[in-house]
């Protein structure tokens, strides 16, 4: 219904478990396919963690793949970047960003 300001799927996990869980052994295509025809926000996560991770990526069979691609086709793109990573508060003292590899220790 476009008129209609309701979420299309809404799950409440008040347990210790996972909320959504996607078990999949497709050969081809993805579990997980979002296609958004709208000017917004295609995914938004707001969560109140402290000292945990908001977003966990476990490629562990990776070979040649990656576990993470940001792309953009579009000639008209004029961003500052195809990614931010921002702290936004002046009393943070964390790194924006890390990255390590312990293969090559750099």
């Amino acid at each position: 219904n476009a008129a209609s300001t309701q979420p299309a799927l809404y799950v409440k996990s008040d347990g210790s478990g996972a909320g959504i869980f996607i078990y999949s052994t497709i050969p081809a295509g993805y579990p997980i396919h979002i296609d958004s025809n709208v000017n917004y926000k295609c995914i938004y996560i707001d969560t109140e963690l402290t000292s945990e991770t908001a977003i966990h990526i476990d490629a562990d069979a990776a070979t040649t793949g990656e576990a993470l691609v940001l792309s953009t086709s579009s000639s008209g793109f004029s961003g500052i970047g195809l990614s931010q990573i921002l702290i936004i508060n002046a009393a943070a003292i964390g790194n924006g960003l890390y990255i390590g590899n312990a293969g090559t220790r750099k």
